[in-house]
């Protein structure tokens, strides 16, 4: 089912748009005063077909909200928006959560919703690339604390670096 095509709008229309187009299609399939049994069924499908429709742009639009708002570093309304959207099923959804919880430093959550995504759609060259970062920076945290233990010290810190610099560029931050 192409949504775009059920509720007859573009793919980049406005979120008024696509509401329009859809209370058009619910008042056009409406279902209440029908007597014959085979139209409300064929009406009942439509309304079925045009919800699925909705909620899957809805979605759609949603996201690039949240992925506008990381953008500009307004993690706070990004969460908020994300979460009135919650679809855990979601590649996207899953993405940009790990996006939003690794920017509030909570790595293990983040790493574990970008993994979900890559899972949930092993063919999306970002999530994947994500996902192949995230590794290289986690191996590469355990190696310098691996060192800084062996050498003495108490560990790397998750920056990079040893004990005495916070911000390296070979860790997370």
């Amino acid at each position: 089912m192409d949504p775009y095509k059920v509720l007859g709008v573009l793919p980049h229309s406005s979120e008024g748009e696509v509401n329009q187009a859809y209370q058009k299609i619910v008042q056009t399939y409406n279902t209440d005063d029908l007597q014959d049994d085979s139209i409300k069924t064929f009406y009942t499908e439509k309304l079925n077909e045009a919800n699925e429709a909705y909620r899957i742009i809805s979605h759609n639009i949603a996201c690039e909200e949240v992925r506008e708002m990381i953008e500009d570093d307004d993690f706070v309304a990004a969460e908020a928006r994300l979460n009135l959207v919650s679809d855990i099923s979601s590649a996207e959804w899953n993405y940009l959560k790990g996006v939003l919880l690794l920017k509030k430093g909570w790595v293990e959550s983040g790493v574990n919703h970008i993994k979900k995504a890559a899972t949930l759609n092993p063919y999306n060259n970002e999530y994947v690339s994500a996902m192949n970062t995230l590794n290289q920076k986690v191996s590469s945290y355990k190696q310098n604390f691996s060192n800084a233990k062996a050498g003495g010290g108490g560990g790397g810190n998750l920056c990079g670096g040893n004990n005495n610099s916070g911000g390296g560029k070979g860790g997370l931050c």
